[in-house]
């Protein structure tokens, strides 16, 4: 049922080995992406 709501994702581009890489999920009926992060 999860996999129903979500619209698309997108992987940031591969910088190495070791570099952190952000996960974008967009949801349907929903603006803006979850990427994990808090907004502080």
């Amino acid at each position: 049922m999860c996999l129903d709501l979500i619209e698309y994702f997108t992987v940031d581009a591969y910088q190495g080995r070791k570099a952190v890489r952000d996960i974008h999920i967009y949801y349907k009926f929903i603006d803006k992406g979850y990427t994990g992060k808090s907004d502080e």
